[in-house]
């Protein structure tokens, strides 16, 4: 194998790839970079078994070949390698050998025959959709996914299209988020379960790129081509909770607050707040009282009134600040809507105007 190559070109290929591998003592394999040159084309893959990622990338290639070698070591070298003459690459004794900028490196091969295949899905459902929304909508949810494994379901994000949309949603029962996108065309297929950890490398692997992406899924696995970047998922075996009964339909107490000043309050509650990171709230309609309250007998207390607009009954509730400042991210609205249902029951959170987004918190016994 031989090629020379940019730098830039290079390193962003690298860089997205290195994400995936893994530190395996037992599969030393899954920490490597695959490069495979051919033609005018180099494709660098990696794995982690759950999920693989293939980017191609162009090059001058004299010497077809493959290679795998560590994608922490290779990325890292690469990135400091700056040459506008590009990157060279050549086998010699069982290395690779990378020079470039004035430096030369000589990197471990590891077996390319151990290497995963990259599995291709071609028979499933697709529907394409730009790759700033998708990752937008997987984003608005990830975080209210189950960080165990315990039960997978709960440890995935469910994804449905149809009726014009495309729906996210995960939990971890004890909070769920819910994120609608709205499609160009009529399209559907079945509802599925990808693992959050992989939507976690989709977000960190398509990270600023744009155009269109081509989601396609079949019973056991799901991809993500993005321009020259090509992505697979398996995908979880399991039946998510049907979240919309458990999704209040009125409301008993609502509160219309802005979007800073709710997260601003948030905010200084994590200096007062204790291990379980209680916030008490009360809100009063009849007297016109938004009081957010923490308490800590380590370092002390916190108690902040913020202007609302108040309807309904009184109530006072506790919930973990942290589950209330997450989805905040995903609201764009200046203003914020909280509708409670009584004093054990969960509290929805939403954005004014914004019928796109749900969530949706369980109170704090004690």
């Amino acid at each position: 194998m031989k090629f020379i190559t940019t730098q830039n070109k290079l390193n962003d290929a690298l860089s997205r790839a290195a994400r995936v591998a893994t530190r395996s003592t037992t599969l030393p394999i899954l920490s490597c970079v695959l490069l495979e040159a051919e033609k005018d084309v180099v494709i660098v893959r990696s794995s982690n078994l759950d999920l693989g990622v293939e980017i191609r990338f162009p090059a001058r290639v004299e010497k077809s070949g493959t290679a795998a070698v560590s994608g922490s070591v290779l990325s890292n070298f690469v990135s400091l390698c700056r040459d506008d003459r590009g990157i060279s690459f050549s086998l010699e004794d069982g290395e690779l050998v990378v020079s470039g900028g004035g430096r030369t490196a000589r990197i471990r091969r590891f077996p390319h025959e151990e290497f995963p295949v990259m599995p291709q899905v071609r028979d499933g459902s697709s529907i394409t959709l730009g790759v700033a929304d998708l990752l937008r909508a997987l984003r608005a949810v990830a975080y209210s996914a189950s960080l165990t494994t315990l039960k997978p379901e709960l440890a995935s994000i469910f994804l449905k299209c149809g009726g014009g949309s495309l729906v996210c949603a995960a939990t971890d029962a004890f909070r769920l988020a819910e994120k609608r996108l709205r499609l160009k065309k009529e399209i559907s297929f079945d509802t599925f379960l990808l693992p959050a950890k992989s939507a976690g490398d989709i977000l960190r692997i398509f990270d600023g790129l744009d155009g269109g992406a081509v989601l396609t899924v079949d019973k056991n696995q799901c991809s993500i081509l993005c321009g020259d970047v090509y992505l697979t998922s398996r995908l979880i075996d399991g039946v998510f909770p049907d979240y919309e009964q458990f999704m209040p339909t009125g409301r008993q107490t609502e509160v219309v607050v802005l979007h800073q000043d709710f997260l601003n309050a948030l905010k200084v509650t994590s200096i007062f707040s204790d291990q379980f990171h209680q916030v008490s709230m009360r809100i009063s309609p009849t007297e016109g009282v938004f009081e957010i309250e923490t308490k800590n007998a380590d370092v002390g207390a916190h108690t902040e009134l913020l202007q609302a607009t108040l309807e309904g009954d009184e109530v006072v509730m506790r919930f973990n600040s942290r589950y209330l400042m997450d989805p905040l991210q995903a609201i764009n609205s200046d203003n914020l809507i909280l509708r409670f249902n009584g004093a054990e029951k969960p509290v929805v959170l939403s954005g004014v105007g914004d019928q796109s987004f749900r969530y949706l918190v369980m109170p704090m016994n004690r």
